[in-house]
């Protein structure tokens, strides 16, 4: 006789493979789907707010324009064809947009803005020693985007001792924000120290010059 041999029967051979399909069926289970790590919160945006000293009062530089202002002289200096040669210069366009710290346009943002003349000089000289503000003055509230646009010249050296380059003064206030009290200055002036304040860049136009100040309550 040959060697044995096991023979499974049908019923036997049908059991066999319910039990290796039970096995297979086992081993192609799907892994566990681990939870995906939830995304870190965004971070806020943040602005850097723009130097300059805060707290101030309003200087009190006139009816406001909504969006757009061309600085002249205070209603407190007479007219006169003196006082409208004192306000001739080198056109300049300053134009921008008032945001927070979190970078949102501050809409309804009141700017009032005081300069000296192309000469150097704030104003008409009174008996005093002093001198009455100012040749060129006025407030601009910015428009839904936070943005507005002042039509003025470019200011002259402020003669001391000691002699101060032309600068523009800014206060800016809106409500729920600290006011902020700014001296910009310009570019390409080596006379600007190192320390002072904003400056920015003057650029030519068709018209004259032109300069971006985006400022930062």
């Amino acid at each position: 006789m040959g060697p044995w041999r096991w023979r499974a029967t049908p019923a036997g051979r049908l059991a066999g493979l319910l039990s290796a399909g039970v096995v297979l069926a086992a081993c192609a289970q799907p892994t566990a789907q681990h939870p995906t790590p939830k995304a870190a919160a965004t971070a806020q945006p943040r602005c850097q707010a723009t130097p300059g000293h805060r707290g101030d009062s309003s200087p009190g530089m006139g009816p406001i324009a909504a969006g757009r202002v061309a600085l002249g002289p205070g209603m407190a200096l007479t007219p006169s064809p003196n006082l409208v040669a004192s306000t001739r210069g080198e056109p300049l366009e300053i134009s921008g947009v008032v945001y927070d710290q979190r970078c949102r346009p501050l809409a309804g943002s009141r700017i009032e803005l005081w300069q000296a003349n192309a000469n150097g000089a704030y104003g008409p000289p009174q008996g005093t020693g002093e001198i009455r503000c100012c040749y060129l003055q006025g407030a601009v509230e910015t428009d839904a985007g936070g943005r507005y646009v002042v039509d003025t010249i470019k200011p002259g050296s402020y003669m001391g001792p000691p002699t101060v380059p032309g600068h523009i003064h800014f206060w800016v206030s809106h409500p729920g924000e600290q006011s902020l009290s700014i001296e910009l200055n310009f570019g390409n002036n080596p006379s600007v120290p190192a320390d002072a304040g904003p400056v920015v860049p003057l650029r030519a136009s068709g018209s004259g010059l032109q300069a971006t100040f985006d400022i930062v309550l």
